[in-house]
């Protein structure tokens, strides 16, 4: 995203909380964590990621850290996910 439209984006959102308040965007950013919390799960990745995974379809939407999503993008169960080993 370019640093322009993130300027943009940060301003607007001042405007809004200028205009409507501290309690407001806390009401909006407890409803947007309710429906994200309804329409994903998060799903362990690697060592230090997560997966935000579809509850409809079972497949990867996100992932927490930016990366790119893997090609396949279904996430294994989470005993298989658990079940590694590390060489030494």
């Amino acid at each position: 995203m370019s640093n322009e439209k993130v300027k943009r984006g940060s301003a607007g959102g001042k405007a809004v909380y200028m205009k409507y308040g501290r309690e407001y965007m806390q009401k909006i950013g407890r409803k947007g964590y309710q429906v994200m919390h309804q329409r994903y799960d998060l799903i362990p990745y690697g060592t230090c990621d997560f997966a935000i995974v579809s509850k409809e379809t079972g497949k990867i939407v996100a992932l927490l850290s930016g990366t790119k999503i893997p090609e396949s993008g279904m996430v294994q169960s989470e005993e298989s996910a658990n079940d590694f080993s590390i060489p030494f």
